[in-house]
């Protein structure tokens, strides 16, 4: 029940407000002070890059979702930097 409360667009924004300086949840916008646990998806090298999600969206998302957004991620490093940052299989065994 407080997950489902905590995620209304009004409280949502409440909380943005509350903690203006945190990451927030890239999927329901929750800051990471009130989200409890996040996952990452972590793609580095010079420029780090990343994909922040609260445990309840992590929890809802598909393999095939985590994989989309990883996949993403990892093309928009290589097109921004012109290098691949690290091994793809890697990363997506890690989801």
């Amino acid at each position: 029940m407080l997950e489902k409360l905590k995620r209304r667009k009004w409280v949502v924004k409440l909380l943005q407000e509350v903690f203006p300086d945190d990451g927030c949840c890239e999927r329901c916008g929750l800051p990471v002070s009130a989200a409890g646990e996040i996952h990452y998806i972590d793609i580095r090298g010079a420029h780090a890059s990343y994909f922040v999600c609260c445990e309840h969206c992590w929890s809802k998302m598909s393999y095939v979702e985590k994989v989309s957004r990883t996949a993403s991620l990892y093309s928009d490093w290589v097109r921004e930097t012109g290098t691949a940052p690290c091994d793809f299989e890697r990363i997506i065994g890690s989801l």
